[in-house]
């Protein structure tokens, strides 16, 4: 189970995870997160080898320069 917890404040905005997870039967502790351009942060929960893919593509499509056009696309 993944615990994220985020709230808003008069100067932006709080978010936090647990960072535990589960490979199989090994356990590591590190984040769930992932930060574009200090202003924009993502929260991936699932299946870790998905969430990990996730991660990869969308950082080769940031770097290839494409515009992401909709949040379909994304």
């Amino acid at each position: 189970m993944t615990l994220i917890i985020g709230f808003r404040t008069k100067d932006g905005v709080v978010i936090g995870g647990d960072r535990k997870i589960l490979r199989g039967f090994e356990v590591e502790y590190s984040p769930k997160y992932y930060i574009y351009q200090d202003s924009i942060v993502l929260f991936a929960v699932g299946l870790t080898g998905i969430v990990d893919d996730f991660y990869d593509i969308l950082q080769a499509e940031i770097s290839s320069g494409r515009i992401i056009q909709s949040l379909y696309e994304f």
